[in-house]
């Protein structure tokens, strides 16, 4: 198997030398550029933070645009023939969320999440329910929530079409297959109106996902036509992700820091540091650092009203920019108002008509 990359797929290679019969191998979550703007995605206690409002939330992540299988024609390395295109990962996201409100004046904030992530052949599909209790502290001044997702996970191989050096290589699964098991998450979610003169709007979460840590046994043909089990587990992950706007100018400018902590393999940190011009054009940069740099990315955003479209260009630092065109990412979220009381009872008075 061969590629751009000293004739090598670093993605492909790097899945097909860990399959090996009964080797158990760690599933990671995908991640987002615009992880600021995607809270529920990581934390089931933010889904309908907005009070009054139906938020909805949608996310396309392509990375390394482009990036395909190569390999040439055998008995002759120069010459390239069979090519899998666009074997790169994909991920779509989207979550919807809406606080209701109690009699006691707390809320209960419920919320939806699909999401499909695909690297190379392999493909998980999960769908998640998720609800949280919103507890409102100093008069409305700060909040508190804790929440959990319910959901199932379908994860395996889809139709793999890899391309093999060697007739027969064992190694090469030639048949998808794939298992559907429950899935659990929970988090804490924190959010105060102000910082003082620093900023506003702060908010900070962490939460854990994957708390059933499931083994996915998947039993695969080869191109030896024999059958195999391989197993995949998927690890408990954890993040810490806390963020706040800095007016500037009087308000023209808002400055919007954010970091994200991830624990999966090994530690993870992103960086977003966005500016929003006049509550409308939004553009800025990320960075992310994983063992050693990752990425940089650069943002656009506009938003109307109730409105959000993002975009963001990921310029990849690491070994793969040698066959990688980037990563690209669009956001789109909206949210539209809708009063809801949830076992609200209504308070009658009497006419001394009738006493």
């Amino acid at each position: 198997m061969t590629s751009k990359l000293k004739q090598k797929s670093p993605v492909v290679l790097l899945i097909l030398a860990m399959l090996l019969t009964k080797i158990s191998l760690a599933q990671m979550d995908p991640y987002y550029s615009h992880f600021n703007f995607n809270r529920q995605a990581y934390n089931p206690a933010a889904a309908g933070e907005k009070i009054d409002y139906i938020c909805v939330n949608g996310l396309y992540h392509r990375q390394w645009l482009n990036y395909s299988d190569l390999t040439p024609e055998r008995g002759d390395e120069g010459q390239q023939g069979t090519a899998v295109e666009n074997i790169a990962p994909e991920t779509v996201n989207i979550n919807i969320g809406y606080p209701f409100r109690l009699k006691n004046g707390d809320y209960l904030g419920l919320g939806v999440l699909l999401m499909d992530d695909k690297v190379s052949f392999l493909q998980n599909t999960g769908f998640k329910a998720q609800a949280n209790y919103q507890k409102e502290l100093q008069g409305g001044f700060s909040s508190i929530s804790l929440g959990a997702e319910f959901g199932l996970n379908q994860f395996g191989y889809n139709e793999p079409n890899y391309i093999s050096r060697d007739q027969g290589d064992v190694r090469i699964p030639v048949t998808g297959g794939s298992q559907g098991k429950l899935d659990v998450g929970a988090g804490i979610y924190y959010r105060q109106k102000t910082l003082g003169s620093f900023g506003q709007d702060f908010y900070a979460g962490f939460s854990a996902t994957h708390l059933t840590q499931q083994t996915y046994d998947l039993t695969l043909t080869y191109q030896d036509n024999g059958q195999r089990a391989e197993q995949f587990n998927f690890v408990m992950h954890w993040y810490l992700l806390a963020g706040v706007d800095i007016p500037l100018s009087g308000g023209v400018y808002v400055l919007e820091p954010a970091i994200l902590v991830k624990n999966r393999a090994r530690p993870q940190v992103d960086l977003s540091a966005t500016v929003l011009y006049n509550g409308t054009f939004r553009g800025g940069i990320g960075y992310r650092q994983w063992g050693t740099v990752d990425a940089l990315t650069f943002k656009l955003g506009y938003v109307k009203n109730q409105l959000q479209v993002g975009y963001s260009f990921d310029k990849t630092l690491s070994s793969i920019t040698q066959v990688s065109n980037g990563t690209h990412e669009l956001m789109l979220k909206y949210c539209f108002q809708l009063q809801t009381e949830f076992a609200q009872t209504k308070d009658y008075k009497l006419s001394p008509r009738f006493l």
